[in-house]
């Protein structure tokens, strides 16, 4: 597993050997090297690693939010047509 930490938000920052300085060094969190970044956050208020859709892979997972994105864009363009008409 490799290592990095993740800035206030919760998103990837650096790299455990990257040079520079970490945002949040508290954050300093092992990850597995079989899921792709963007999945991954980090819960400071749990101190604990989330990964988005976790039982899916990648490909499954990138899919899935592809779906989710289409799903809320439909949710807010039916909000709009709502609110004019």
């Amino acid at each position: 597993m490799a290592r990095c930490y993740f800035d206030s938000n919760g998103k990837f920052d650096l790299w455990e050997n990257d040079l520079g300085n970490p945002e949040m060094p508290d954050s300093l969190t092992e990850i597995p090297d079989d899921t792709a970044l963007w999945r991954l956050s980090y819960d400071y208020e749990t101190a604990t690693l989330i990964v988005k859709y976790p039982t899916m892979t990648d490909s499954e997972a990138e899919a899935q939010l592809d779906i989710d994105i289409q799903a809320e864009h439909n949710a807010f363009m039916a909000t709009l047509e709502a609110a004019a008409g």
